[in-house]
């Protein structure tokens, strides 16, 4: 499991503002965790969220570090991809599968 500031540190790796040894700012720290829960609460409103800030599954830590890059590059001027390619994606891992298993096609 990864943590909110795991995300935000990974978001501005993305962007090329951080090496991987170097620590984050305190103020690109609040401003990421700022950006990084008004994105979770727009996220919680439209899909079914059951992860907290303290425990982001692994398979959404990605998605969801590529859609805060996305929404900060705009505010340091870095040339970023439009937001509706990261946030389909977050989208897609975020969708609940309900489908029932078929084991293989039934013959009468």
């Amino acid at each position: 499991m990864k943590t909110r500031f795991d995300v935000i540190e990974r978001a501005f790796r993305r962007l090329g503002m951080k090496a991987e040894d170097q620590a984050l700012s305190a103020d690109e720290e609040a401003f990421g965790g700022a950006t990084f829960d008004a994105l979770v609460e727009e996220i919680g409103e439209h899909s079914y969220v059951t992860w907290g800030s303290d425990a982001i599954p692994e398979h959404v830590f990605i998605p969801l570090s590529n859609l805060l890059a996305v929404e900060m590059g705009q505010a340091y001027q870095i040339p970023v991809e439009p937001r509706t390619i990261p946030y389909r994606r977050l989208k897609a891992v975020l969708r609940l599968d309900d489908r029932e298993d078929r084991s293989g096609p039934v013959y009468y």
